[in-house]
């Protein structure tokens, strides 16, 4: 009798998506969390007593190809200009298991931050894109 084996996530079972939408092709999503740990130490002791959290920053950084229709730039993920980016928009950036639709990483309140387009010869146009959020959830990966 045949069986599936299946125990790792991988990419080709995952969905990131954009205020609601999938976009073009994400070749890589880099997810970064950080909490800006300070050191405790008194004067007298080279010793740390304790790593306090002072800020979190969540920021993630994707990498997309380039498609005729389904640019991240057309959709109102990214900015134009300067004065675009002025108006404030956020939005959340979801990334979720295809087979079970489980919710591996959310990240809520998304900002761009800084980006951009590589073209190369003989290669796909793709372009990279980071992005700052105000909160997260999720427990996946």
């Amino acid at each position: 009798m045949a069986s599936t084996n299946v125990k790792a996530k991988s990419g080709n079972r995952i969905a990131v998506m954009f205020d609601g939408k999938q976009v073009g092709a994400c070749k890589s999503v880099a997810l970064h969390d950080s909490y800006n740990l300070e050191v405790v130490a008194g004067i007298g002791d080279i010793h740390v007593i304790e790593h306090v959290p002072t800020q979190a920053v969540y920021s993630l950084q994707i990498e997309a190809i380039v498609l005729e229709k389904e640019q991240l730039r057309s959709a109102g993920i990214t900015t134009v200009d300067g004065d675009d980016a002025l108006v404030g928009r956020v939005f959340d950036i979801v990334v979720i298991g295809k087979d079970t639709g489980e919710e591996i990483r959310k990240y809520m309140g998304c900002s761009y931050d800084s980006g951009d387009i590589r073209i190369t010869a003989n290669q796909v146009v793709s372009t990279s894109a980071s992005f700052k959020a105000l909160r997260v959830s999720g427990i996946g990966a």
